[in-house]
Formats: structure tokens, C-alpha cells, sequence
């Protein structure tokens, strides 16, 4: 039955299961309902359905977990007619909500299906707080198939499984071992239930890296590295040709403006390190520094509100350090960074610098939870982010309306974050070929394929006049390209530019 607000449904008989989150409710419907229903039940529909769909977004919380799953064609009419007749988006995707219970090993469970993963929910159909269509269980989701090109991924299935969260037979499938790919027991014994990548086994990382790429259907071979004497191919030169008008929808902004004094934190640094941050990284700080001070118009380093700023993928913190010993009280950083050592190494700064304004969170960007930004005035950034996490922060910024600066760069890195965005179908097989044109030696190349890609983003988007690209010299770094939105492109004006 189609679930619309005020007649077959109504929010007021609604049990909030989780108010911290405020996020799911359970609606009964009009007829006969007088007593609270228990969470994941609706009256007058006692079938539970059963989707299978890839997992687009999540977000955990202490009593729940919260997915948008993808929905495939073959689902029941109940469920179509729900989304299409509730849905507030053009994509078709249903809201999944999973009851979390203590000492089952859920909440080690829910951690494992991130973003990218095909999941089966078998749940009961009700309604969201906005009235939107959304699957309520308490049946933990069983994981069908890992992301492909993940094979951090593909380590958490192994541990989870040896930690008891997941049965072995929902792993195998998971891995594709039980089709094929290869022998599960023969990865078990390699495995030593450390999640950390840092601590697995040279021999266990080659062959999840190796499996990776099969589930998503690539060749195993060595990618080979560029040479100084690589010659282009005939289907290089075409495929920049080709994407010439994307390259001419958005123009790069060339910018020499200034760049701000920034604190590098070499003690104890080696010469190399002092090197290239002198040379190469703070000077790509000052600039985006610059940049920010431009865009909230400040000249005595103080803001009439405070602007939550969001790090993204910002390691201990160089950036991060600066925003808030520049911007002081005026600004509350987060830095999300996956790797706990980085993090760890960024609070010790903190302390070190005695710096309350800023915070690290340590997990990937796709378990982040916007909400927890509490100032109005929001930014976001990232200094190089690398392939798919580019794609993903734009995507998430523009959905929210916030103002970005993404310096883009290892364009074939982080695929499975890249699923989330529509530009595969935009440019197909072409997009593999101009990441690995981007990374060439040869400057024109990388240049032109660094532009295509980030002009195929924005179009992908449908984004060209909320978002833009600007370049800052080649001199601090190869990958010089920025996507801002259009908040910071109205600030580079001819003081600013370079013909």
C-alpha cells in the first residue's frame, strides 16, 4: 500500500525509537490503531519485504543504524509505489532502519556495510519522519558483495568474520570466494584480526588487492608506472580531443594571489621534510588560507559568527593547525581522517599548541555525520583528496549547500567512493584513461586530462554554475587543480589573475 502522509499513514501516531537521531519513526496507519506499535512494524502489513541494493550512505548511531540503499527494478509494487509516491528525490532509492541490540554483535556488524556494499535487508515497509518510504528491521543485513577496488575493505570482512560479527559463509560470498576468486581458508590463515593496514602481511595485502580488482571486474596485472620516454597512444590523443567542449563549459582560473605565513611544525623534521614543506606544501597552505580570509572578508582575523570548518582527509592536521591558530575562536575545525595514527599525532599538536578549536575525527569521510555540525557557517576542504574522495566531498557539499575547496589529486585512487557519484555514466570507459592520463610526466598531458576530469565532475553534476576550477602554480605542486564552489570563485578577481 503506498504510504502517503495523511491518509493511509499519519505522523501522529508515531513511535520515535531513536529521538538523538530524529531521524526514523514508525507510522501506523489511520484504521484501528490505538496502542504503540513496536519498532519495525506497521499495522496491516504483516509481509516483511526483502530488498537487495547497494548501500549509498549510512550513519550509525547508538541504538540504530540508518542506510540509503539503491534500489534494483525487480522490488514488489508495494515497495515501488512507496518510493515513487513518498520519495523527495529523482534517484530511487528506500531509507533502510536496523534496530542495533547489545551483545549480539550488531554494532560490529553495522561498521562493516559501508558505502559501496550490495547488502539483502528483510524488513517491514513503513515511513521516515518526513513521510519518505523506509524499511524497518531488527534482522541484522546480510553482505552479498564487497565493493570492488577495496581491498582495505575486503581486511574488515576478514576480521569482522574471525571476531564472530558476520558468519564465515556470508564472508566467503562477500569476497567472491565462493565463486572462484579464490581459496578463503588459505586468506583466514594469513589473517591476524588487525584491521589496521598497516600491520597486515605483505602476502595477505597482494592478494586482497589482487581479489579487489577481480570483484570489480578488472585485469590483475601490475600497473605499470610512467616513464619519462612514454609515448601517447593514438587513444590518448583522441580521448583529450574529445572532451574538449567539457574543457571550454569550465574554464580554469589562473591565480598567483598571495599566500598567508603558515606554521609548518618541523622540529625534529629531516632536511627532506623541511624541504618540501617549505618548497611545496606551505606555500599550498598560505594559499588556501588566502583564499578563505578572502572569502569571509576578514582583515583583523575575526568573524561576526563562528564558521565550522571541515578537513577532509586532513592527516595529523597541517592545515587544519593553521585554520584555527589564524581564525582562533572564530572557527571550529574537524579533521576526518581513517587512520587513528595520523589522528593521534594531530591531538598531540593540539595539546602541544594548546588548541581547543579543533577536533579530529578519526573515520572516513562516508561515516562522518553532517549533522554534528552544530554553527550555521559551515566550509569544507581538503588538500589533495585523493580519486573518489574529490567526487564524494563535491557531491556531499553541493547537497548541502556548503561552500568547498578540494584540491584534486591521485585521480585512480578511491574508486568505491567515486560509485556515489553519476559520472560513470557521464563518460564510461573514458574517465580510467584520463585518470591515468593525469598522472603523466608530461606536464601539457597532466594539465589537460586534470582539466577534463574536473570539468566532466562538474557536468556530472549538472554544477556549472555553483562550482568552478582554479589553479595555483605548478611550482608547490603537479596536482594544482582546486574545485570551489561558487562562494569562492567571485573573489578572484583581475588582482588575482594571470593571462
Amino acid at each position: 500500500m503506498p504510504l502517503k502522509r495523511g491518509s493511509e499513514a499519519t505522523l501522529d501516531r508515531a513511535d520515535v525509537r531513536d529521538r538523538d537521531a530524529c531521524l526514523a519513526v514508525v507510522i501506523q496507519p489511520t484504521s484501528d490503531a490505538s496502542e504503540p506499535l513496536e519498532f519495525g512494524m506497521t499495522q496491516g502489513i504483516e509481509e516483511e519485504e526483502i530488498i537487495v541494493g547497494r548501500i549509498l550512505r549510512r550513519r550509525l548511531h547508538r541504538t540504530s543504524a540508518l542506510f540509503v540503499v539503491g534500489l534494483p527494478w525487480d522490488v514488489s509494487d508495494r515497495v515501488l509505489h512507496a518510493v515513487m509516491d513518498t520519495s523527495a528525490h529523482d534517484e530511487k532509492v528506500i531509507q533502510i532502519c536496523w534496530e542495533l541490540t547489545d551483545g549480539d554483535g550488531s554494532t560490529g556488524h553495522a561498521k562493516l556495510m559501508g558505502v559501496g556494499c550490495i547488502v539483502t535487508i528483510s524488513g517491514r515497509l513503513g515511513a521516515s519522519l518526513k513521510g519518505e518510504a523506509c524499511i524497518f528491521t531488527m534482522i541484522p543485513p546480510r553482505l552479498e558483495r564487497a565493493p570492488g577496488r577495496d581491498p582495505f575493505f575486503l581486511n574488515r570482512v576478514l576480521c569482522a568474520m574471525v571476531a564472530g560479527d558476520i558468519p564465515r559463509l556470508q564472508a566467503e560470498r562477500a569476497m567472491g570466494c565462493r565463486d572462484g576468486l579464490d581459496d578463503f581458508q588459505s586468506l583466514c590463515d594469513l589473517c591476524v584480526g588487525e584491521s589496521n593496514w598497516n600491520y597486515v602481511s605483505k602476502e595477505l595485502k597482494s592478494r586482497l588487492v589482487r581479489l579487489s580488482r577481480l570483484l570489480a571486474n578488472l585485469p590483475c596485472v601490475k600497473r605499470k608506472s610512467w616513464c619519462k620516454r612514454h609515448k601517447l597512444s593514438a587513444l590518448d590523443h583522441t580521448c583529450i580531443q574529445a572532451h574538449a567542449e567539457a574543457r571550454t563549459r569550465a574554464p580554469i582560473i589562473d591565480s598567483s594571489a598571495r599566500c598567508e605565513g603558515v606554521n609548518l611544525n618541523l622540529d625534529s623534521a629531516s632536511d627532506a621534510r623541511i624541504d618540501f614543506m617549505n618548497a611545496k606544501k606551505g606555500p599550498q597552505i598560505g594559499f588556501l588560507l588566502h583564499i578563505m580570509s578572502r572569502y569571509l572578508e576578514l582583515s583583523d582575523g575575526k568573524v561576526a559568527d563562528v564558521v565550522d570548518v571541515v578537513d577532509v582527509g586532513g592527516g595529523r592536521g597541517d592545515l587544519a593547525l593553521n585554520i584555527a591558530m589564524k581564525f582562533g575562536n572564530s572557527v571550529q575545525v574537524t579533521v576526518v581522517e581513517p587512520n587513528e595514527c595520523a589522528s593521534q599525532a594531530g591531538r598531540k599538536l593540539c595539546v602541544k599548541y594548546s588548541l581547543s578549536n579543533i577536533s579530529f575525527k578519526a573515520c572516513g569521510i562516508e561515516d562522518f555525520d553532517w549533522d554534528s555540525l552544530s554553527h550555521s557557517k559551515k566550509l569544507v576542504c581538503s588538500l589533495h583528496a585523493c580519486g573518489g574522495l574529490s567526487d564524494y566531498v563535491t557531491n556531499a557539499a553541493l547537497l548541502r549547500e556548503i561552500p568547498f575547496l578540494v584540491v584534486t589529486c591521485c585521480f585512480r585512487s578511491n574508486n568505491y567512493l567515486r560509485q556515489l557519484n553519476p559520472i560513470d555514466k557521464t563518460v564510461g570507459a573514458d574517465f580510467e584513461r584520463l585518470c591515468k592520463l593525469s598522472e603523466s610526466p608530461e606536464e601539457a598531458v597532466s594539465q589537460a586530462a586534470m582539466h577534463s576530469v574536473n570539468s566532466l565532475r562538474i557536468a556530472a553534476l549538472d554544477a556549472h554554475s555553483k562550482m568552478g576550477i582554479v589553479r595555483f602554480p605548478i611550482k608547490w605542486s603537479p596536482r594544482n587543480q582546486i574545485l570551489c564552489s561558487r562562494h569562492f570563485l567571485q573573489i578572484f578577481g583581475p588582482a588575482d589573475a594571470e593571462d
